[in-house]
């Protein structure tokens, strides 16, 4: 799916749309109008992210290449899920009327700890089409509050190719770039481009 400038702004709940470029390690800010505007950042490019930085993540029109799940802690039974994606850093606007949006992407690592209550749910058959990495199209969550006074996060990722989504109970997350930064006018990286770092 190709967006417009104008198409992009309206995905984003209220605030600006965010990119970054990790090879500069400038924050790029785009209008409504589709003006690009850089603004400061720190020195080093951020090489991970984590639940404190999610008002400024977006993961629309990631893709996934696979899911890892594994057991944290047997005695309260809870476990992790890894989400190995391709991090679209930052959309770049076409560069003359009738152009597409470039992107820089990187291999990235998704990982919720300490979560329960899983449910993956994506229909390939529904779709009927082949085996592909499937795309997300947000991540939403939700605060939970207990009476022991624990505190957690009620996650939502919904999934826009094929239909589906993957809902979970975590109190954080953690995401890490595994590979390097690639310039590309299409949003899903081949293997040969995934190499990890």
């Amino acid at each position: 799916m190709r967006l417009t400038p104008s198409r992009l702004a309206q995905r984003c709940t209220g605030r600006r749309p965010r990119r970054c470029c990790l090879q500069c390690g400038i924050v790029f800010v785009y209008g409504h109008a589709g003006e690009r505007q850089a603004v400061t950042w720190a020195e080093d490019p951020v090489m991970q992210w984590t639940d404190a930085d999610f008002d400024q993540l977006s993961w629309y029109d990631n893709h996934v290449h696979g899911i890892q799940v594994e057991v944290d802690d047997p005695d309260h039974g809870t476990g992790t899920i890894t989400l190995d994606l391709d991090h679209i850093i930052e959309w770049i606007p076409p560069s003359a009327p009738g152009k597409a949006f470039r992107f820089r992407i990187a291999p990235a690592r998704l990982t919720f700890h300490e979560i329960s209550s899983l449910r993956i749910e994506i229909d390939w058959a529904a779709a009927t089409t082949g085996m592909t990495p499937f795309s997300i199209d947000e991540i939403a969550r939700r605060r939970l509050e207990y009476a022991t006074g624990y505190s957690s996060w009620a996650w939502t990722i919904e999934v826009n190719w094929p239909q589906g989504a993957i809902t979970l109970d975590s109190p954080r997350f953690t995401q890490r770039l595994s590979g390097p930064v690639t310039e590309t006018d299409e949003q899903c990286l081949p293997p040969a481009q995934r190499t990890a770092v």
